[in-house]
């Protein structure tokens, strides 16, 4: 072998280790670059002469047949004729072509084989996952995942997913994104939104039709940085012709970019996938009528059970935040007389919004809502042009305000919000529209029972000073009782509703008298034993008049024992002691008082210190110790800033 020719074998050596180094690349499979073995080997029959290209060609063809150890000793054979050393070597090679193309044929089919094995598994694998499961949200993080799994190269994805009435797009799940993003929802009315959804095929945006899709998705991600990827996968969920929901898989390397074939892969997903999708958003919805059709029974049994409107207002409000999952709420009633909304319950707002006590129609959200009667969906309220120049209300995602109305009449209005990523629903709005047509009912009918409570107070006053009236001895009995007893339960730190108790139970204390004869009532004698019974009865009318008012609950007892004794000789029931309702005791105390003081028929007034020796002398026997130790210090420090001997007035101040 000559010199000159040495660089020339090195060369096609080093070729061949390139070759070999290709196919090794290809993980071992030599279809693609396997033919290129032969250039070298015709360089070498060109220029170092048959027998070296001979030996280079049945190297190469070990890929495909066993090495042929007896031809490759007889290139070196001198023995070996040329002619017959071509023959065997064209014979030995069209053999293994001809294996090397049947190899590889069979490699491509045993290729497909797997693979189509590998998409069957697969697909055996996700629909026994999707049977599994009718949790909507469940099944789309399933999808998602196995979609991600199949598709090579995925780095991140979501699924969007319009609501049922398609008025809003949500994000129905996520991968590799923040979790946060879950839940997120956005108005499906945007026109980048509707741009996502317009294709009904599995479509790869590559090169510059990705920025168009990435500037639509950031309107979604609001983080531009999330929607960068080099490449995208875009497959819709089709039911019944449309398009209710959306794939997207992005690609970060531009290296490994998504194909058409990759799309249509995820298209044979989604539509293996979408009867599964409806039939768990059918059974979701199912659930959430349900649960619905449960809260709305449970709520009316609620609302039939009471007529205290405070109670009920509150207990609807409360129901209303903790069926939306809302952070803040408030009902408003609409005042007839003055034509305004006035907060009458409210949880979770802010001091600007609580410091609005009262709306005019047309004002505000709610002030809008009683104005058009149409219930009310908003979402940031910071960038609604109706409403963005309203103060306190930055914190509020999402909002919801419905009317309260009997028929065509607006009585009142609900208002709720969400401060988190809560974003409410048209199925939200319907629902608390729903709850808000049988509130108003019960509201409505609470306000009557008000206003008959009201008139029948005003009756039962009036009976009373018709009672007083009869006798001028006695006029102002009541009025002086209550404000005695006001001071004494001011004294005593009593509770705002225990203080209310006492002075309605003051003012009506006497109410049953009128069921004793005036010529009882008038005697200047003493009574005989027969018509002190009949006096004795006055607690028992008084509280038989009165006991069918629900607001009056907790002044009957007041009332019927206010003649008991702390020692137990009292009536009507001869309770002794702590039995005594605490009110009824401060009650004995203002009404001996104050009819000790008072001019009677029978006897002439006693002076005030008189009175107060009276009171301490029946300290623990008639009267509370601890009470008239409390009215005793009250009464003379009154008398000492006002020598006001007779009724001792101050005090009624």
């Amino acid at each position: 072998m000559k010199k000159d020719k040495l660089p020339i074998i090195l060369g096609i050596f080093f070729s061949l280790a390139i070759i070999t180094f290709l196919i090794y690349i290809r993980e071992g499979k030599p279809t693609y670059y396997s033919h290129l073995y032969y250039i070298p080997i015709i360089v070498a029959a060109f220029y170092c002469g048959l027998r070296v290209s001979l030996i280079v060609a049945i190297l190469a063809s070990t890929l495909y047949v066993p090495f042929n150890l007896t031809l490759f000793s007889k290139i070196f054979s001198s023995e070996v004729a040329t002619e017959g050393l071509i023959v065997r070597s064209i014979v030995f090679l069209t053999v293994a072509l001809v294996s090397g193309f049947y190899t590889e044929i069979e490699k491509k089919r045993k290729e497909k084989a797997e693979g189509c094995l590998d998409d069957y598994l697969f697909f055996q694998k996700i629909s026994g996952s999707i049977l599994s499961t009718l949790d909507l949200e469940k099944l789309l993080d399933e999808i998602l995942k196995f979609s991600c799994d199949i598709i090579k190269g995925t780095e991140r994805g979501l699924i969007l997913f319009k609501g049922d009435q398609g008025n809003t797009v949500k994000i129905g799940s996520v991968y590799g994104y923040s979790k946060e993003m879950k839940g997120r929802v956005v108005e499906s009315t945007d026109p980048h939104i509707k741009y996502l959804f317009q294709s009904k095929e599995a479509s790869v945006f590559l090169g510059s039709k990705i920025n168009e899709h990435r500037h639509c998705l950031s309107q979604i991600l609001e983080n531009p940085e999330d929607s960068k990827s080099a490449s995208v996968i875009e497959a819709p969920i089709v039911f019944g012709g449309c398009v209710r929901g959306v794939i997207i898989l992005h690609n970060m390397s531009s290296h490994d970019a998504f194909s058409q074939k990759d799309a249509n892969l995820l298209q044979s997903v989604v539509e293996q996938v979408a009867v599964s999708i409806q039939n768990a958003e059918l059974y979701k919805g199912t659930q959430q009528k349900a649960a619905e059709f449960t809260i709305l029974y449970e709520v009316g049994k609620a609302f039939a059970s009471t007529l205290d409107l405070e109670k009920l207002l509150n207990f609807m409000l409360e129901c209303c935040l903790n069926t939306m999952e809302a952070d803040t709420g408030s009902i408003m009633l609409l005042d007839k007389n003055t034509n305004t909304l006035k907060i009458n319950a409210a949880k979770g707002i802010n001091k600007e919004t609580k410091g609005v006590t009262s709306l005019k129609q047309g004002e505000s959200v709610a002030g809008w809502v009683a104005m058009k009667g149409e219930p009310l969906l908003l979402g940031d309220l910071s960038k609604d042009p109706r409403f963005k120049h309203l103060k306190g209300r930055d914190d509020i995602c999402s909002a919801l305000s419905v009317p309260l109305k009997i028929k065509d009449d607006i009585i009142g209005v609900i208002n709720i919000g969400s401060r988190s990523q809560r974003k409410f629903s048209y199925d939200d709005l319907r629902f608390l529209s729903t709850l808000a047509t049988q509130a108003a009912v019960s509201i409505h009918n609470a306000q009557l029972f008000d206003q008959l409570e009201i008139f029948y107070m005003e009756t039962v006053k009036a009976f009373a000073e018709t009672i007083e009236a009869k006798d001028s001895y006695t006029r102002g009995h009541s009025d002086n009782v209550a404000k005695y007893s006001i001071e004494i339960a001011k004294k005593m730190k009593l509770t705002g509703e225990e203080t209310g108790a006492l002075h309605t139970a003051a003012l009506l204390h006497d109410i049953g008298k009128i069921g004793v004869k005036e010529a009882i009532l008038n005697k200047s004698t003493n009574l005989n034993d027969e018509e002190y019974e009949l006096v004795k009865k006055h607690p028992r009318i008084a509280t038989q008049i009165i006991g069918s008012i629900p607001k009056l609950k907790e002044v009957v007892p007041l009332i019927l024992h206010h003649h008991e004794r702390y020692d137990g000789n009292g009536y009507l029931a001869g309770l002794k002691g702590e039995n005594i309702p605490f009110g009824s005791r401060i009650l004995a105390v203002a009404d001996s008082f104050d009819a000790m003081t008072s001019k009677r028929p029978y006897r002439k007034a006693l002076s005030v210190e008189e009175a107060i020796q009276e009171l301490l002398k029946n300290s623990g026997k008639q009267f509370d110790p601890e009470i008239v130790s409390v009215f005793v210090g009250l009464i003379r420090e009154k008398f000492r800033n006002t020598r006001n001997v007779k009724y001792f007035a101050s005090v009624q101040s």
